[in-house]
């Protein structure tokens, strides 16, 4: 509580008010009596300085100021929410982590199976080739013997 030189008393509040992020917001400090007393210095009647100085307290105390103090929380609340969010994408880059090396289990059996279809088709390739030999060696052999009953058949019949 402040006193004036004629008695006349004041008290200057500081309200804290929870915010909705929980960041505490307080009313910035306000010198009634050295605002009194230069309002009476200035000419100012003693009634006028003091409804000028309750309806400036007022404004103060009604007005949605955001002080040094509310940015230094503000500043720590975001410490924290980046502190979590740092951490959350760190458990990403593990889970990440973990299907990489998924994939490279997969690449591998990948390139087993392909190994192993190339096997086969090398060795359908060859057994294709074998089978092919084999079909122009009896075609090769009907021909032939097609050939000999056909001249046998011509000189039976000359």
């Amino acid at each position: 509580m402040f006193r004036c030189a004629d008695s006349l008393h004041f008290t200057v509040k500081l309200e804290v008010s929870a915010c909705s992020s929980d960041v505490m917001t307080m009313a910035p400090a306000f010198d009634t009596l050295k605002f009194t007393d230069r309002l009476i210095a200035s000419g100012v009647s003693q009634d006028q300085a003091r409804a000028q100085v309750e309806a400036l307290q007022e404004a103060l105390q009604s007005a949605d100021v955001t002080t040094k103090h509310d940015l230094r929380e503000f500043q720590h609340h975001m410490d924290l929410k980046f502190a979590e969010m740092d951490a959350k994408f760190t458990e990403v880059d593990a889970r990440f982590a973990e299907v990489d090396a998924r994939f490279a289990e997969v690449d591998v059996k990948f390139s087993k199976m392909d190994a192993k279809i190339d096997a086969k088709v090398d060795h359908l390739k060859v057994s294709i080739e074998s089978v092919k030999t084999d079909i122009l060696k009896w075609v090769t052999s009907l021909l032939l013997a097609q050939a000999a009953v056909i001249a046998a058949l011509v000189k039976l019949l000359s």
